[in-house]
């Protein structure tokens, strides 16, 4: 799969499957939004696909809260 020139928005990559998807995408060429509701493990995120020469940027937000989602 290749996605380069897409960007992904990943939800709760601070771990587990979050991070191991914003991971792939990232591998895959996508530029990816780090969206998780701890602004650290986002940012933790974010510098793992930038050390690889990736393109991320983190968000901290909480998606369940729409105010969070807007704007």
């Amino acid at each position: 799969m290749r996605l380069v020139d897409r960007v992904a928005l990943v939800t709760g990559t601070g771990s587990g499957i979050g991070e191991a998807t914003a991971l792939g995408f990232a591998a895959a060429g996508a530029t990816v939004v780090c969206t998780d509701r701890n602004g650290d493990t986002a940012e933790h995120t974010t510098s793992a696909i930038q050390e690889r020469g990736g393109q991320a940027f983190p968000v901290t937000a909480d998606v369940s809260v729409p105010a969070q989602c807007s704007d």
